[in-house]
């Protein structure tokens, strides 16, 4: 059947194929590329901002902490103010904090770890309401050994859960960027082994391929050649036979 193909047709089957190899090549290529890029986005757009936003929740709340300790243990009602100051705008970093974080928790154990965070600083910013007026000497419901056994006692006991749910939630996020990367790293090097391995299939194939058009152009052309040259020298005995309809 390949006998009977024109030559430009052998030609164009042959850059045919190699170009099919390379569009093979340059497909699995672009695919697993296409993977890493989804699980880079993934990292450095979804888990590293929450593991960051998780870590400043965690830094707020310690804030707030300490700024009222600092309330309590103050006389100086500057001073004092400063600290209301403080531990309200970390509270209301907080907030925005975990308002941003919430649309972007996807996995059903994020969500569950989100929840659990919410209802549990539910019950912190309760304790917060309660423990700002005790300790705020301008409050009418000053009372420092109050706020002093509250903040001891139940403050701490909630403030510490919400720092443990926080902290849930973070290594989860860090836990599943170590997978992702993990992930990539595999895929990286799956990817690598898949391109060298369809390159030198490639390469084999297109250059068998280009061996056999050569051969089945060069070899008729050389009998002719040879045939001619016998003529030229006077031997009329020559006998050419052809069993393909190409050119040649």
């Amino acid at each position: 059947m390949f006998k009977n193909l024109k030559i430009g047709v052998r030609l164009g089957i042959g850059f045919g194929i190699v170009l099919l190899l390379l569009i093979i090549i340059s497909g699995v290529s672009i695919e697993r590329l296409g993977k890493l890029n989804d699980n880079t986005i993934n990292i450095v757009d979804d888990r590293m901002p929450k593991i960051e936003m998780s870590m400043e929740i965690i830094e707020n709340t310690l804030i707030m902490a300490r700024a009222i300790r600092s309330m309590i243990l103050s006389h100086d009602k500057a001073f004092e103010k400063a600290q209301l100051e403080v531990a309200m705008n970390a509270r209301k970093r907080n907030v925005e904090l975990l308002d941003k974080i919430k649309p972007m928790v996807n996995s059903e154990k994020g969500k569950v770890l989100f929840e659990k965070l919410i209802t549990v600083r539910t019950k912190y910013s309760a304790a917060v309401d309660t423990i700002l007026p005790l300790a705020n000497s301008a409050s009418p419901q000053f009372n420092a050994e109050k706020a002093t056994a509250f903040l001891f006692g139940e403050y701490s006991v909630v403030a510490n859960s919400y720092l443990e749910a926080t902290k849930e939630f973070a290594n989860l996020q860090k836990s599943t960027a170590g997978e992702v990367g993990k992930r990539s790293i595999e895929e990286a090097s799956s990817a690598r082994m898949l391109v060298i391995t369809l390159s030198i299939a490639a390469m084999v194939i297109a250059i068998a391929f280009a061996w056999w058009v050569t051969l089945s152009i060069t070899r008729p052309i050389n009998i002719a050649v040879e045939a001619a040259n016998r003529l030229a020298e006077g031997d009329l005995t020559v006998k050419l036979e052809s069993d393909s309809k190409d050119e040649v």
